[in-house]
């Protein structure tokens, strides 16, 4: 007898075609309906699937508004039913996906008294993709004895003449799909219902007294999806159009997939060993632009982007290489073509922009100004010569081009020492205040020119505005000379540079002798050695004075320091 396969071979014949084959790197997601493993959420999965629809002795409940309401299929007591007809909840998998795993809450009540006709031929079952895996009443005698077998046919007590009536009720149990040799013989399910119907050529009967049912009080469902997304190429508008973009307009494309998208991105793939994700839109909490969220109460949880937007913040800056990438609801993921993106990025300080002015320099003052007003005022100089292990600090202001202080804005600092061979180094940044001013300190050392430069906007290729200070430290030369020299004989003088670093070839040093009324005068030259040390003589021809020596550096293109001189050192002749 078939007929009563009526249920499930309708569904079988709905899921046809649904089927793919798995691939390795197939993702998953779980459905959730009613109260499960301490959560609740409403019913979005299992819908009405009575056969025949729209009549009331088939009674189907497909809501559970509360925690602990169950979803129900029901024959209405006092009737008389058709073979084969049923009524059912049924979850149908998305196209190309399947059920791979499933956990159901569910409660069997199979109490079944005929109404003057047959009696006890009604069932009501748990049925996975076209096979019965559970139940309660009377049914197809194999199968009844196959559920049986694994303790999933709840009880048939039949037609028994003057008998009692017995009454099937689990309470409330716990199904999965790896509890049942049957259900896991099932390949590639696509489908599951719960149904209660007749399962009798003469049809079936119920009196007033009568119940059957099948609750459901909640479920897990998991789906497996292997189908990768549809991705349309972005559109040439926006962030795609011609020209240098300022990076922040939107990328504008559209994508399908047979569970929905779940999330999208926007990828640098400018370097390709090390990609970065510049926006990114998870649909589970944020909305798509026609206003749909992911819902995993749903089969198809996830939906389709149409014209969906991306739009970097802040602006990306500069010549990149970007994608999108979208993932379904299963975590399968498809990427756009890389395409080239030249954009300015996000403006540089609030009021900046093209035109902007800076000046910097090594604070100092003037006077300006005639008779009573004559003033001191402030100047901020380009250069400045300090000694031997001083530091320094310069001050400044970047202006726009209508004169306004640029606030917040990032300056960097590009040092170069005074020596041939040598280039700029970023040697970080300095940020303006709220008055468009700045301050930065020169720590001690050799000689540098700062660059403080400014970028109205990261991605473009020159500086907006630029200002140089030079700071110039003299050399330090130690000396050490004998302080008395026999008539006629001849002193050694010797000592270093410690400064650092030393050309290859070393530098020229001059000894330079004190003359009353003429001032210094240079005797002698000499050369540093390997590591800064120097060392030479000088003869005299006088039988005996006192004479005043020093060192001085001779100024070397290759030796970042300015001109410096000894301590001073007197001799004694005689």
């Amino acid at each position: 007898m078939k007929a009563g396969r009526g249920f499930l071979a309708l569904l079988a014949v709905l899921t046809a075609g649904a089927l793919g084959a798995p691939l390795a790197h197939a993702g998953s997601y779980d459905v959730l309906s009613c109260t499960i493993d301490g959560s609740y959420n409403a019913n979005g999965a299992w819908i009405v699937f009575n056969n025949p629809a729209g009549d009331a002795r088939y009674a189907t409940d497909a809501s559970c508004p509360r925690s602990g309401d169950p979803l129900t299929v029901k024959l209405a007591g006092g009737n008389a039913f058709g073979n084969g007809t049923a009524a059912g909840l049924a979850f149908f998998a998305p196209p190309d996906a399947t059920i791979t795993n499933y956990k159901l809450i569910l409660h069997h009540y199979w109490y079944a008294p005929g109404n003057g006709g047959p009696d006890e031929t009604t069932y009501e079952a748990l049925g996975f993709s076209g096979r019965y895996v559970g139940g309660a009443g009377q049914f197809e005698s194999g199968t009844q004895q196959a559920l049986a077998n694994e303790g999933h046919w709840y009880g048939w007590v039949g037609n028994v003449a003057g008998g009692p009536v017995d009454a099937v009720d689990t309470q409330a149990i716990t199904r999965t799909l790896g509890d049942s040799p049957l259900a896991k013989s099932v390949v590639n399910g696509t489908s599951l219902g719960l149904a209660a119907g007749c399962y009798n050529s003469a049809g079936c009967t119920l009196s007033t007294a009568a119940n059957v049912f099948l609750e459901l009080y909640g479920s897990r469902v998991t789906i497996t999806d292997n189908t990768a997304p549809s991705l349309g190429a972005p559109t040439g508008a926006g962030l795609l159009a011609p020209g240098v973009r300022s990076g922040d307009e939107p990328v504008t494309f559209s994508a399908t997939d047979n569970v929905g998208i779940r999330r999208a991105e926007l990828v640098d793939v400018t370097d390709a060993t090390n990609p970065s994700v510049v926006v990114a839109k998870d649909y589970n909490s944020t909305a798509t632009v026609q206003n749909a969220r992911c819902s995993f109460t749903k089969p198809r949880p996830c939906p389709d982007l149409k014209n969906e937007t991306l739009a970097a913040s802040p602006a990306i800056a500069g010549k990149r290489a970007l994608l999108v990438r979208v993932t379904d609801a299963a975590g399968n993921q498809t990427v756009s073509t890389p395409f080239a993106v030249t954009a300015r990025g996000p403006v540089n300080g609030a009021g900046g922009g093209d035109g902007s002015r800076l000046v910097a320099g090594f604070p100092g003052h003037t006077f300006r100004g005639r008779g009573k007003n004559r003033k001191k005022v402030g100047v901020l100089r380009p250069t400045k010569t300090v000694g031997w292990g001083h530091s320094s600090r310069v001050r400044g202001i970047l202006r726009n081009a209508a004169g306004q202080p640029v606030v917040g804005a990032e300056l960097r600092l590009l040092v170069r020492e005074l020596r041939l061979g040598s280039h700029y180094v970023d040697r970080g940044a300095v940020t303006t205040g709220a008055d468009g001013r700045f301050t930065f300190r020169i720590p001690r050392g050799s000689s540098r020119r700062y660059r403080v430069a400014y970028r109205a906007y990261p991605g473009d290729a020159g500086l907006t505005a630029k200002s140089d200070v030079s700071f110039n430290t003299k050399a330090r030369i130690t000396i050490h000379v004998s302080r008395h020299v026999r008539a006629r004989g001849s002193a050694r003088f010797r000592g270093s540079l410690p400064g650092r670093p030393l050309p290859p070839r070393g530098v020229t040093l001059e000894l330079q002798a004190h003359q009353p009324g003429h001032g210094w005068r240079t005797v002698k030259t000499t050369r540093t050695r390997q590591g800064g040390a120097y060392s030479t003589r000088y003869r005299f021809n006088s039988a005996g004075g006192r004479f005043t020596f020093r060192i001085r550096l001779r100024p070397n293109d290759s030796y970042p320091y300015a001109r410096g001189t000894s301590r001073a050192r007197r001799v004694s002749v005689g």
